[in-house]
């Protein structure tokens, strides 16, 4: 007998940011200072399972949307956060680019091909929920809930 609750979380909001950071550090293999862009977020879906401690998440640039994906390999570069310190923007951000494409002769398709549109965030959505049912989704196992922040 499976129970679902289902619910959102603002990202804008600091309190909301910092939880979430927290969950995905704790996910990680080997803890690491995460900045995310709250417009990388959007179409995240978390699977919570608070009585074994651990989450399954999908993202359209989730490395587990590549079906048979070795965990191993999975940096967190696909959810908009890096380590490095620069000021980096997003794809649609960096108008540049664009530009720089036509100069150097490389196909527009190929700079289109790596900007996720607003219409193709959940695609993918309905076979990951599958296989979270089927239990074949990554989990990520952490050793405790963080507690919401300024509670």
């Amino acid at each position: 007998n499976k129970t679902l609750m289902f619910a959102f979380l603002n990202i804008d909001r600091k309190s909301a940011m910092e939880w979430y950071k927290q969950i995905l550090v704790l996910g990680l293999p080997e803890p690491r200072e995460l900045k995310i862009n709250p417009k990388n977020t959007v179409g995240t879906v978390l699977s919570l399972n608070g009585h074994r401690k651990y989450y399954c998440i999908f993202h359209a640039k989730h490395p587990e949307a590549v079906f048979g994906h070795p965990r191993s390999s999975i940096s967190g570069d696909f959810m908009g956060f890096s380590d490095n310190e620069s000021d980096s923007t997003s794809d649609v951000e960096d108008g540049d680019k664009k530009k720089d494409s036509i100069a150097s002769d490389k196909p527009l398709l190929n700079y289109y091909s790596k900007v996720l549109f607003e219409e193709q965030l959940l695609e993918g959505l309905n076979n990951w929920l599958d296989r979270l049912f089927e239990g074949t989704t990554i989990r990520y196992h952490i050793n405790y809930w963080p507690d919401w922040p300024g509670k």
